[in-house]
């Protein structure tokens, strides 16, 4: 199987909701997103800010699962976009979801 690296800063760090739809992730650590902030259920690109959140991979299934629950690429929805994070001091080069712009 292949895994997708992660990096989740909302809902999706919340085991019940994991739980919940079925996924399952490993390797699931503390993760720090540089040069963003969060911004109600979003995260807006703004130099010198951090956002913390945790980092997983997850299977292509359960990948496919995240991305209905995030509702991706419809007209409200979020996209998902590469982003590098910082993970136990090792950077990560890493997918995350941000609100599509309107």
């Amino acid at each position: 199987d292949k895994f997708i690296p992660m990096f989740v800063f909302g809902t999706l760090m919340s085991e019940t909701t994991l739980a919940m739809l079925g996924v399952a992730p490993t390797e699931k650590q503390n993760a720090t997103l540089y040069g963003f902030r969060k911004s109600g259920l979003n995260i807006l690109e703004e130099e010198g800010s951090v956002v913390n959140g945790h980092y997983f991979q997850i299977n292509e299934n359960e990948l496919k699962v995240l991305d209905r629950y995030e509702s991706l690429d419809s007209k409200y929805g979020y996209h998902r976009f590469l982003v590098n994070v910082k993970v136990g001091g090792e950077w990560k080069r890493v997918y995350a979801y941000q609100v599509k712009p309107t």
